[in-house]
């Protein structure tokens, strides 16, 4: 090949190096991608009356639970509507277009983009939309890749209430050890999952408002169950009921958070405590070892911790590679 001329080597840098840029901020940024554009009409049904609330967690961690309080509470309810599509298939999924619409509107959607019981759980809510009261409350068992609520217009995401469930790895593991079958009995798996869920939380914060996402411990509200009540309520902005008062009267446990401790084999702890994902997510959520394992009066808020904080940065820096991991294996 001929020699280029400085002059066009130099016009070839500033090119290569433009180029470079925005592929890198359409890719960092799908909401700027027309791959990630979602047509507007997604919010069209959208109204203060067709609000959701979306609890996301890993498995393990009192999911189950929150959702039964709020079906006890008079919400109207959709448990893993992704089961078989993205759960299961994977730690962090991509959820895509047409489940986000199916899940955040009414608006007409296709048979595969929720499982079967689930789609007919939405339709009847969706039938009946004139005379729901309460908000629909969605609960998966994988974290949905924060960067999916992108696509959604802003005034869908505004009006959505996000409940991100967390757990001491050591609980969890305690919680899986009777299941051997399940695909998540792995304690490596665990401590991805973990920290994989806390590393969104950064970009989830930035994407829905701090004011709509609730980091809600299971070492914390399993010690006070009125109280964690209170604290649903109050974030979906709705109220206590009787009804559920009644439900957890005889269901508090406080022991069910440090049972690990004589259940948890000491070759498990160890695996659990040295491995690398399981030390940086206890490190930032404020889990402790040794000595003081049990103590969760400090646990980590993530979400009144400033996005400025070298540990959300971190979680950021974690939350990105793992995306470019993500997107790179479709």
């Amino acid at each position: 090949n001929p020699k280029k001329s400085p002059e066009l080597e130099r016009y070839s840098a500033m090119a290569l190096a433009f180029y470079t840029v925005v592929c890198f901020a359409l890719f960092m940024e799908p909401g700027l991608s027309l791959l990630h554009s979602v047509d507007q009409k997604l919010a069209t049904n959208l109204t203060d009356e067709t609000a959701r609330v979306q609890i996301l967690s890993m498995g393990r961690v009192g999911s189950c639970f929150t959702l039964e309080l709020f079906a006890q509470s008079g919400y109207p309810t959709l448990f893993e509507p992704l089961g078989g599509i993205i759960e299961g298939s994977g730690t962090l999924g991509v959820t895509p277009v047409e489940s986000l619409t199916c899940l955040y509107t009414c608006d007409p959607c296709s048979s595969s983009a929720l499982n079967e019981e689930a789609l007919q759980d939405r339709q009847d809510y969706c039938d009946t939309l004139s005379d729901q009261t309460k908000p629909l409350v969605i609960k998966d068992i994988r974290m949905l890749d924060p960067e999916g609520f992108v696509a959604l217009p802003l005034e869908v995401r505004t009006k959505t209430k996000f409940i991100l469930l967390l757990r001491d790895p050591r609980g969890v593991w305690e919680s899986l050890m009777p299941y051997y079958t399940w695909a998540i009995h792995s304690i490596p798996l665990i401590c991805e999952e973990l920290y994989l869920e806390a590393s969104t939380v950064p970009r989830l914060r930035q994407i829905v408002g701090d004011e709509n996402v609730l980091v809600a411990s299971f070492e914390e509200w399993s010690q006070d169950l009125e109280g964690y009540v209170a604290k649903l309520m109050n974030h979906v902005n709705g109220s206590v009921s009787q009804s559920v008062l009644e439900y957890i009267a005889d269901k508090a446990d406080p022991a069910a958070a440090t049972r690990w401790l004589e259940a948890v084999s000491e070759s498990d702890l160890t695996e659990i405590e040295v491995d690398e994902n399981c030390k940086k997510y206890m490190e930032i959520a404020g889990y402790k070892t040794g000595p003081e394992s049990t103590d969760y009066s400090a646990l980590t808020n993530l979400v009144t911790l400033p996005l400025s904080d070298e540990r959300m940065i971190r979680l950021r820096q974690d939350y990105d590679i793992a995306r470019l991991v993500l997107v790179g294996a479709k």
